[in-house]
């Protein structure tokens, strides 16, 4: 009878292991997948974490060039409005040194006309005398 308990249980063990080897092949299993998709997992969160990062760079960076560009719109229009002035006083240089020449030349006009009739008095003088 004791050997007949003891050939049972190996038999009921045996037949509990070949029952038990199937659901440790299929935890094994399901371990490694749930490895595979948590080691991805990580990857990718690694990876998002990474973009994140650059994306900040990278925002920086055009909130830098948007600062500079503005600046430089700024610069441009302050570069444009002297400019203008500019222009209007080298007009308005112009427009004077135009009239000074016009002036200067009346003046020469002038004194050309009083030498000429002085001229010409004295010529009438020394005729009749």
């Amino acid at each position: 009878t004791s050997e007949k308990n003891i050939r049972e249980s190996k038999q009921n063990l045996t037949h509990l292991e070949q029952r038990l080897d199937p659901l440790n092949t299929q935890v094994q299993d399901k371990q490694t997948i749930y490895n595979e998709q948590y080691n991805a997992h990580s990857k990718l969160s690694s990876e998002m974490e990474a973009r994140k990062m650059s994306k900040a760079v990278i925002d920086q960076q055009l909130s830098e060039l948007n600062g500079k560009e503005i600046s430089k719109q700024i610069e441009i229009r302050t570069q444009v409005r002297r400019f203008g002035a500019q222009k209007i006083s080298l007009n308005q240089l112009q427009q004077q040194s135009t009239q000074n020449v016009n002036v200067q030349q009346s003046q020469h006009q002038r004194r050309y006309i009083l030498h000429d009739n002085e001229y010409q008095t004295k010529a009438y003088k020394n005729e009749n005398k």
